[in-house]
């Protein structure tokens, strides 16, 4: 029973966050009971008191989730389910199905992670609910732990050939087996379409990978990493949104020149449509198109990891014409906000008469004026632009780069801003680079005639290190993320690239193991264009002559049983014996064969009494002599017999 709730104990425990506190205090106290119930003799409750405990449990799931189906609460109604089960143990059938509620219960992690970790945990838990079954079939003596469990992980070695087979050659699908409406709204850590002040600053704590990406070739300056995400063009005076053009197709129209570089990135899943790509991306991957903002969108949200290939150059001329609609998003701005900016402006678009020397001012303005880059930027009031400017000077990116598309509009310069994620951690152990979400940024783009949209970085002016190195080198010391991954130890810091390179590989093999990867694997197998029929006649010649190979070293193992070393020395005495014409006769143990040899061989009388009499102290005796199986293996070395003449 111990060990049933232990079994119990781990199948609930990566849940434990997810549901209710009083679901957790139930399954406890249910546990207790159980125990109590076994131990101390207590009374299992009777029928309707069980049926009472569901209608209260299901009805505070419902309470709480508002619902009694879908991920978070289906898996709640299964914790019950398996926690009550535990006052019905009154068969072995009763324990059999709890173990089944903890096998399907175990399976339901993956809804909520499929990292390599949870992987390892779930084929642990899966051994120990085994192990469980194992001990159901034994009694008295036979419950040892150690030895169940044992049996258990071989039954399992046993069984990964078959699922390796299974994973290989069962036809991928498209799409998970059932669908999960809570799943389009699953909050996950990542940048929004939309920006105020501190959104990404506080993003910008989080180690959690955004995605990672292997180059085909060699990989661009850290300067020029600037993975483009969503585009930004309304204002409202506090917080800056896509507009409703954010969706609008464009075709693929630019000017590219220099290196072309190329990559595949695996995307974790932040629930949104859109893609990262190298600024700016010249090729679109399948299932996807280019809006007006150059930003790649995805026609399906990325609920899953997702992974594609594309490519950019890093020099480019992009939308040289404007439409209408465009310079009018470009353009925009709330009315009566910011004077202080607004005369500013206008003093600055007097002097300069291009789009590029006004933007070239306002740089020398950050680099020069006592400005300071920082997570914890003070607060702004109803003029935030204003109060950025001339009073706090102390920001973020997003505030740099709002300030400066602001600044840019007054003057009647087409502006936007770009978010995104700049830089990255090159892991050298798994040759790809990793973009975390303290890689968050932010910057601008200013529309000019004849070259189109031209990236400017304003947080380049105020700390040159954010754009040439890292975040890490443009904070200061333990006041950037601050996390495990961004450790300074160095044996620390190789552990954990290590992991990750570990995770990159599950993720693109098992994961990301799909129908276009399911199909190369074929072919180099000289398996083109495989029907239904062809993987189905590959699956069971497989699994055959797996199960095949298994019985065989199964059989071969068993048909001979092992002894311990007493019997094996004692059959080699017995061997000896046979040679000179005694050999042992079914019906005789050990003494009745000792009394025919030595009636007959008086000369033998010693050797084989002494043997005889260790021999059996050694099997029988309760505890016998440490010293006594060296002596019984000296005398058996040294019993040589001859034949009479």
């Amino acid at each position: 029973m111990l060990w049933i709730l232990a079994c119990q104990a781990m199948v609930i425990a990566p849940h434990l966050l997810r549901i209710p506190v009083w679901l957790s205090i139930m399954s406890a106290g249910v546990g207790i009971w159980g125990y109590k119930a076994v131990s101390a003799k207590w009374k299992y409750p009777r029928r309707i008191i069980l049926l009472l405990m569901v209608i209260i449990a299901s009805t505070g799931i419902f309470i709480n989730y508002g619902t009694l189906i879908g991920r978070n609460a289906g898996v709640a109604l299964l914790i019950t389910m398996l926690s009550l089960k535990i006052l019905e143990f009154k068969t072995h059938k009763d324990v059999i199905l709890f173990v089944y509620l903890g096998y399907f219960l175990v399976v339901t992690n993956f809804l909520f992670s499929q990292t390599m970790l949870i992987a390892i945990y779930m084929l642990a838990v899966s051994i120990g609910l085994t192990s469980t079954l194992i001990m159901l079939s034994r009694h008295g003596s036979e419950l040892n732990l150690g030895k169940n469990v044992k049996q258990a992980v071989m039954m399992t070695l046993q069984a990964i050939p078959l699922m390796l087979v299974m994973f290989v050659l069962f036809p991928r699908l498209p799409s998970p087996l059932w669908f999960l409406p809570e799943d389009n709204s699953r909050a996950v850590t990542g940048l929004s379409d939309t920006m105020k002040p501190g959104a990404i600053s506080e993003l910008s704590r989080s180690d959690a990978v955004a995605f990672r990406v292997s180059f085909s070739d060699a990989i661009p300056p850290a300067s020029q990493l600037y993975w483009r995400g969503p585009v930004l063009w309304q204002y409202d005076g506090k917080t800056w949104h896509t507009s409703y053009q954010k969706f609008l197709k464009r075709n693929m129209q630019g000017k590219y020149s220099g290196k072309k570089y190329t990559y595949t990135i695996t995307l974790e899943p932040h629930q949104q449509y859109w893609l990262f790509a190298l600024d700016t991306p010249s090729s679109i991957p399948p299932d996807s198109y280019i809006n007006n903002g150059y930003s790649l969108i995805s026609r399906n949200r990325i609920r899953n990891l997702y992974q594609y290939t594309s490519s950019s150059y890093t020099r480019y001329i992009i939308g040289d014409k404007l439409s209408l609609a465009e310079k009018k998003s470009a353009l925009q701005l709330p009315e009566n906000l910011n004077p202080k900016t607004g005369k500013w402006a206008r003093e600055i678009n007097r002097r300069f008469a291009t789009a590029e020397e006004k933007a070239k001012y306002i740089l020398g303005y950050f680099r020069e004026k006592p400005f300071s880059y920082t997570l914890s930027p003070p607060l702004l009031g109803q003029n935030a632009v204003d109060d950025f400017l001339f009073n706090t000077r102390s920001g973020f990116c997003e505030h740099y780069a709002s300030s400066f598309v602001y600044l840019m509009r007054l003057m009647n310069v087409p502006a936007r801003i770009v978010l995104g994620y700049q830089g990255g951690e090159y892991n050298n152990l798994g040759k790809y680079m990793i973009v975390r979400q303290s890689d968050a940024h932010a910057w601008a783009e200013i529309w000019v005639r004849g070259k189109g949209w031209i990236r400017i970085d304003p947080t380049g002016a105020v700390s040159p290190d954010r754009v040439e190195k890292s975040i890490e080198a443009a904070l200061p010391f333990r006041v950037s993320s601050g996390g495990l991954m961004r450790s300074d130890n160095p044996v620390l810091r190789t552990l954990i690239l290590y992991w990750d390179s570990a995770n990159y590989k599950w993720h693109n093999w098992v994961l990301g193991y799909d129908s276009a990867k399911q199909s190369s694997l074929l072919e180099k197998f000289g398996i083109n264009s495989a029907s239904w029929e062809d993987i189905a006649i590959s699956i069971m010649v497989s699994l055959g002559s797996m199960l095949l190979l298994i019985a065989l070293w199964v059989n071969m193992s068993n048909r001979r049983p092992r002894k311990d070393p007493t019997c094996r020395l004692y059959l080699k005495f017995c061997q000896k014996l046979g040679r000179i014409g005694f050999r042992q006769m079914a019906h005789e143990g050990p003494i009745d064969y000792a009394t025919r040899v030595t009636g007959k061989r008086l000369d033998l009388k010693d050797e084989v009494d002494l043997i005889t009499h260790i021999y059996i102290k050694l099997r029988y005796s309760r505890n016998p002599p440490t010293n006594l199986f060296s002596q019984y293996k000296k005398c058996i070395r040294k019993f040589h017999p001859r034949k009479n003449k």
